[in-house]
């Protein structure tokens, strides 16, 4: 049972974006939405990937470590790092993480990108 599904009883409501996309028919494991009015047979499926962010900090050295959950095995992994500066007068772990958590999310992005783009290279030959 998905988000849009009538009796969804999930801990967290799913996104606005996700709900916008919900048809009137559904299925398990994803939705589909039927040919519609000058659309020929396209049809539409929602999934959904998560992304798992793990932080840590030791001695003003922040590490991010970021997972996507696409259900494909190993999941694609990135990491990001940031460093107290020795100018710096205050140590904000929040700070470092928000640095961190960025650069690993990039990292992450511009990994799946690249998949992204070979498999469209190896599909047009």
């Amino acid at each position: 049972m998905g988000p849009c599904d009538p009796e969804y009883q999930g801990t967290l409501a799913p996104p606005v974006e996700v709900l916008a996309l919900c048809p009137r028919t559904r299925h398990a494991g994803h939705s589909e939405v039927g040919p519609q009015k000058g659309m020929g047979t396209m049809s539409e499926t929602v999934t959904r990937w998560s992304v798992e962010i793990f932080l840590s900090e030791v001695d003003g050295r922040s590490h991010a470590h970021a997972r996507l959950l696409s259900g494909l095995e190993p999941p694609l992994a990135a990491t990001g790092d940031a460093t107290l500066s020795e100018h710096d007068e205050l140590d904000v772990p929040e700070i470092g993480f928000e640095l961190a958590t960025a650069r690993a999310l990039r990292s992450l992005a511009d990994k799946l990108l690249t998949i992204g783009n070979e498999d469209v290279a190896d599909l047009s030959g």
